[in-house]
């Protein structure tokens, strides 16, 4: 099929402005004889119901429709408008095309780590408050946890009695050996106590491992912050109960910002890992100034599904410059670095 070009909105463009504006700007009265079309009264009677209705049914179903005759028209309009719009590469005309990508984003910490418990609990501290410096492992919410402080206990006495029975096997082993390498202790004697040792081995083991994992049930109930960075937010309050993988804390490192914008494809290529750009800040009391940034990645590939294709930018955080502002990439300001498109770590 024939694409359509440019020239032939250019020269339709005033005709569909015309006839908007002539659908636009004539009442409804004007499109109908309305009493021709509906008749005399007493023929418009169906049923019980009274011609009066009748009428007023079918004057709504008319001004309804001329209501959605408008919105066509006007939408009409608007999109070969927009299909009209005409991309340049390399200075020959192109089929239409349609603008993707956007340079504007949010300036984000690098980290955002929402913490979920990884059992379910009811939340009976928040050690740190919202706002707090926190380290890696630092715990941030206490999930109940009595029942697992009693597991941890039976297990290590468990693993005391295993111990004690271990260390008995052994000198029984060691004894039983002994008359048996002096031919005084029978083969079943020697046989009974090489088994009664490698029995107290096997339940020594086994209650190491139950230990272990009771001193893991126990550690679930505390949610332990992964990065040094600050304690943002809180989604419970004590003594809410919260479920497996639920979202329990927000922990960020604003030590580092970054923002990521999505290109078109007609830059593709044209950007890569290290090259400088400047922003411009979109909001907050410094909106208009700019600030430098540096591209850590760039993808390889477009994006099929949306025909776009990430640039991630990394930023130094400042009085002026800090997470949750917009901002607008300026191409324009590009320094390259190098040539090679980045892959991430």
């Amino acid at each position: 099929m024939r694409p359509l070009h440019n020239s032939f909105f250019k020269q339709n463009t005033e005709h569909f402005k015309f006839l908007t504006f002539e659908i636009m700007k004539r009442p409804i009265a004007e499109y109908f004889d309305f009493e021709e079309f509906v008749g005399r009264s007493d023929e418009c009677t169906y049923g019980t119901r009274g011609a009066k209705t009748d009428q007023k049914l079918i004057k709504h179903a008319l001004c309804s429709g001329l209501i959605m005759i408008k919105l066509l028209s006007v939408i009409s309009v608007l999109v070969f408008g927009a299909l009209g719009v005409q991309a340049q590469v390399a200075g020959v005309p192109s089929a239409i095309s349609v603008n993707r990508g956007s340079w504007r984003s949010v300036i984000m910490p690098h980290d955002d780590v929402r913490l979920s418990a990884q059992a379910d609990g009811v939340i009976m501290a928040y050690p740190h408050l919202e706002g707090d410096r926190v380290k890696k492992g630092d715990v941030l919410v206490v999930l109940d946890d009595r029942a697992e402080k009693v597991q941890v206990a039976n297990a290590q006495a468990s693993l005391r009695r295993a111990t004690a029975e271990r260390v008995k096997a052994q000198k029984d082993f060691t004894r039983v050996k002994s008359l048996y390498d002096d031919r005084i202790a029978s083969d079943k004697q020697f046989l009974e106590a090489t088994f009664a040792l490698e029995q107290s081995e096997a339940s020594f083991s086994q209650a190491e491992q139950s230990v272990a994992m009771a001193e893991l049930q126990l550690d679930y109930r505390y949610i332990k912050s992964p990065i040094d960075g600050l304690f943002f937010k809180k989604t419970k309050s004590v003594g809410e109960a919260v479920q497996r993988l639920e979202v329990a804390a927000r922990v960020i490192d604003d030590s580092s910002l970054e923002m990521v914008v999505y290109g078109s494809p007609q830059y593709f290529g044209q950007f890569a890992k290290g090259d400088t750009f400047d922003i411009q800040l979109l909001d907050g009391p410094f909106a208009g100034e700019k600030a430098l940034s540096r591209v850590r990645y760039v993808d390889p590939l477009i994006d099929p599904a949306s025909g776009t294709f990430r640039i991630k930018l990394d930023l130094t955080p400042s009085p002026h410059v800090y997470a949750g502002l917009g901002a607008l990439l300026l191409p324009e300001s590009v320094k390259h670095a190098s040539s090679d498109i980045s892959t991430e770590k």
